[in-house]
């Protein structure tokens, strides 16, 4: 078998001329000459003008076609992610405008929060008036519990 490496510790001719031609190598080989290949700059000079002479393989298929839809279906959900979020930022804004939400008064309060306020209010109110009503409730049945009435046969 032929030398894979010079005294120097670059690749052989045999070496570039086997991994071109793909002349069988074994295991050890192909692992010895792809880890010179990843430190040494020579080499790989000398290995890529060796493979300009080479027939390049063209694919069975043109991919370009498929290539190109893939890109426009990207472009599509690109287009799509970025300016639904501006539709539904841009509809909110219509429909707050639109019941009055940035509607200001003068003491710089929104009218519709201060709508909302005053509802929230009166709930509480109607909370507390429902408490109250339930505690006096509580107190009366307490306190009927304990009168007993006695019926006399006199």
């Amino acid at each position: 078998m032929m030398e894979l490496f010079r005294e120097d510790g670059c690749l052989t001719q045999y070496a570039l001329d086997a991994l071109v031609q793909g002349l069988p190598l074994d295991e050890l080989s192909r692992l010895e000459i792809a880890e010179h290949l990843s430190f040494c700059d020579a080499c790989v000079d000398r290995y890529s003008q060796a493979l300009e002479n080479c027939l390049l393989l063209a694919p069975e298929q043109p991919v370009v076609p498929s290539v190109m839809q893939r890109l426009r279906q990207r472009a599509i959900k690109v287009f799509f992610n970025k300016y639904t979020t501006v539709v539904a930022a841009a509809s909110f804004a219509i429909v707050f405008w639109h019941i009055g939400v940035f509607n200001i008064d003068m003491s710089g309060e929104s009218k519709v929060l201060h709508t909302m306020n005053q509802t929230l209010e009166q709930v509480n109110l109607r909370e507390r008036a429902n408490e109250l009503a339930d505690q006096i409730t509580e107190s009366v049945d307490a306190f009927l519990e304990h009168i007993t009435f006695e019926r006399s046969n006199s």
